[in-house]
């Protein structure tokens, strides 16, 4: 049974933003940090808690500790080390376990092909088939039940190598290669499609970052390249939030070495790219989750090369700006607005009540920009009405309703799971 939410009034539904407001830059916040400083590791997110594992401490030495950190309670836990010290490893959650893949096994910097499995529930690691080929700084998500691992180093180089990981099978498949070597990138997942951004590699015998967004589709194993970042960068961290793409500091050493303050967000629909407000703590070497429409960041060095933090901070993202030539004004005829049922059924209704008559017309909008269901159209005398909308066979995801009465529009995000 697939299902949407959003609240059940008007003064609830729609979000205060405008096509002429001012950019906030996101809200951060501060939360308990680690009790091990570290660097070049992943965070992972399951179940309400975030698992961080491994990396390189203060002292420059890769550790294999694990600390879990408690959303509810914003408070760390140890859990049970590695099996051996890793860093410049990836990870992500799938079924109900936390992975790590491949990554750097020693101070040294030698890539290894481990593939580690975590489980919560009995605070154990296995290691698993290993990953096809040694990489360390490369990039790794989880997408619809699967590992995906793209870019990184071999031999120290970057190359542009990209594989999937079957769990139910413990099988690795080698895919489509990135269409450029780079290492010290990220990635992140909105929809159907996978959002690879920066890295680094050598260009004329310097160590340069970069600013490519290439996007690979799954289903066709295909990749395609769309708008650049702002500011070049690498070692830096990435996520999705209501089908946008925030991305986080990172280091530089071709004009630095410094450590990167920017953040940048991209809108798939309009492919495009902004300057949020700079990171209050900038940092690289790090990673990012998204739980509930927060990113949560932790750890990563404070200086460019050897440095690291314990420090956790979270980041709300500013209002959507993809439909921005909506108001989200209560328009004058509109007195109350509601949905039944809540959950949705494959037939849904918008209950109103209005104070004269309007001519409304509604429309649902995937974050592609793309129409998905018939718009209704039609006018309606002063009063109480149900408005009936018929829901086509939709994936998860987020959506957009749109709702026009008379010359005023409306639009809000909406999140459909199945």
């Amino acid at each position: 049974m697939r299902a949407f939410f959003f609240s059940l009034t008007i003064a609830c539904l729609l979000t205060p933003w405008t096509a002429t407001s001012q950019n906030t830059g996101g809200v951060w916040e501060t939360r308990a940090p680690m009790s091990t400083a570290r660097q070049e590791t992943p965070l992972v997110h399951l179940n309400g808690k975030i698992y961080h594992m491994g990396g390189i401490n203060s002292a420059g030495a890769a550790i294999s500790t694990l600390e879990i950190y408690d959303i509810a309670s914003d408070s760390w836990s140890i859990g049970e080390d590695l099996p051996f010290t890793l860093h410049h490893h990836g990870g992500a959650a799938l079924n109900g376990k936390v992975y790590t893949t491949a990554g750097y096994s020693a101070t040294q910097f030698i890539e290894s092909t481990l593939l580690c499995e975590y489980d919560p529930g009995l605070d154990i690691w296995r290691q698993l088939t290993p990953v096809p080929r040694q990489m360390g700084a490369h990039a790794t998500v989880a997408y619809n039940g699967e590992l995906y691992l793209f870019g990184g180093t071999y031999f120290n180089a970057a190359f542009s190598h990209a594989f999937k990981y079957n769990p139910t099978t413990d099988t690795w498949t080698e895919l489509q290669s990135l269409p450029v070597n780079s290492e010290h990138l990220s990635a992140a997942v909105v929809g159907d499609k996978i959002y690879v951004t920066g890295g680094r590699r050598i260009v004329n015998f310097a160590l340069t970052n970069l600013t490519d967004l290439h996007v690979y589709t799954p289903l066709t194993d295909s990749w395609e390249q769309k708008a650049p970042m702002n500011e070049a960068r690498a070692g830096h961290a990435s996520a999705s939030v209501d089908g946008m793409i925030y991305v986080f500091g990172g280091e530089s050493f071709s004009d630095g070495p410094r450590i990167i303050k920017s953040v940048e967000e991209y809108d798939p629909v309009s492919d495009t790219w902004r300057f949020l407000d700079n990171m209050p703590k900038p940092r690289h070497g790090f990673s990012a989750v998204d739980v509930d429409s927060q990113i949560f960041l932790s750890g990563g060095g404070i200086t460019a090369g050897f440095s690291a933090s314990a420090n956790t901070q979270v980041f709300t993202p500013p209002p959507l700006a993809t439909f921005s030539a909506y108001s989200a004004e209560l328009p004058r005829e509109l007195s109350v607005l509601s949905i039944y049922p809540n959950p949705a059924t494959r037939q849904t209704t918008l209950k109103i009540k209005l104070k004269t008559g309007a001519r409304i017309t509604t429309r649902l909008i995937d974050i592609l920009g793309r129409e998905v269901n018939a718009a209704v159209d039609r006018f309606y005398t002063a009063g109480s009405h149900d408005i009936s909308i018929e829901l086509p066979e939709l994936s998860s995801g987020i959506y957009f309703l749109t709702l026009r009465v008379n010359e005023s529009r409306l639009v809000q995000k909406i999140q459909i799971v199945q």
